[in-house]
């Protein structure tokens, strides 16, 4: 059962057939999308990573209901842009998204090294990135790096709408999973 107080991890996946999500037109949709829906107040989307069929999204949400309205506004807006984008029409998502409920403070900064070094996992993708960090997630907007001197001399991604991701408002994801320490730019998901 969602607890408001508490982040929850999302994966949806691409249907099959379409385009890797993986692109600079395909992320700069998608930039403008997380931007449009980052925060609606009852439901925020904190963290994400784009990889080649599927998208990790790390959210907070008042409700079961708020979260499911939240997903659902994001991943039609998403679903039309795509669409205009590809020059299609139909289904963009799977049919269901797939939800993580956290449930501790070990549990926050693990979905965290998770969701923002994902890219990991996929050894072609490692030449794209820009000092450590994957430039198709929202690591450049995380603050809770052991070193971020690597935005020295980069600019933050082109922000059509604004920032692509909501501030944390939980205790949570804003502040304890500290305790368990600061996330290195070197540092590996588990598993």
């Amino acid at each position: 059962m969602l607890n408001p107080r508490r982040p929850v991890h999302i994966t949806v996946r691409l249907a099959d057939g379409l385009a890797r999500l993986r692109g600079r037109k395909v992320v700069a949709v998608l930039r403008r999308a997380f931007a449009h829906a980052c925060d609606k107040g009852v439901f925020r989307i904190c963290h994400f990573s784009v990889q080649g069929n599927h998208i990790h999204l790390v959210c907070e949400a008042v409700s079961a209901a708020a979260l499911a309205m939240g997903v659902k506004a994001w991943k039609n807006r998403v679903t039309r842009r795509l669409n205009k984008l590809w020059g299609r029409t139909g289904t963009v998502w799977d049919d269901r998204y797939h939800l993580r409920l956290i449930t501790n403070l070990r549990q926050v900064r693990n979905t965290l090294v998770y969701v923002l070094q994902n890219a990991r996992h996929h050894d072609e993708y490692l030449p794209q990135w820009a000092k450590g960090i994957d430039p198709y997630s929202s690591a450049y907007y995380f603050d809770g790096w052991r070193d971020d001197g690597f935005r020295d001399g980069i600019p933050p991604p082109a922000q059509d709408g604004g920032p692509p991701v909501a501030e944390p408002q939980t205790w949570f994801l804003a502040t304890g999973w500290r305790r368990y320490g600061l996330i290195d730019l070197n540092e590996a998901p588990a598993g």
